[in-house]
């Protein structure tokens, strides 16, 4: 795709990058300090791609202590696509944003 763009594509995943972060410590961690995230960048044909992984053990959000739940609705308003996969070894979210070729 010559002359496409990544300035909209690259705006947008750096954004979700620390939002993306910090849903997987809470998540995969709960208040523990310790953990490791893995994150990528990397640009495909057509679009830009992040995957953060962890290697926690999934936990649902304890209601009486919720502030936020927007990042998962911010993350599909944003990017063209979101993947979440829950495994015993962890989670990742993959989001993918379609590079423009108007150049926005």
């Amino acid at each position: 795709m010559a002359g496409a763009s990544l300035a909209g594509a690259g705006a947008a995943s750096l954004l979700l990058h620390p939002e993306a972060a910090a849903n997987a410590m809470e998540h995969a961690y709960g208040s523990s300090a310790d953990g490791t995230l893995d994150v990528a960048t990397f640009v495909e044909a057509d679009s830009i791609v992040v995957e953060i992984t962890d290697r926690g053990t999934w936990r649902p959000p304890v209601e009486s202590d919720r502030v936020g739940g927007r990042g998962l609705p911010i993350m599909r308003a944003v990017m063209d696509e979101v993947h979440i996969e829950r495994t015993p070894a962890g989670t990742t979210v993959r989001m993918t944003r379609k590079r423009s070729p108007s150049g926005v």
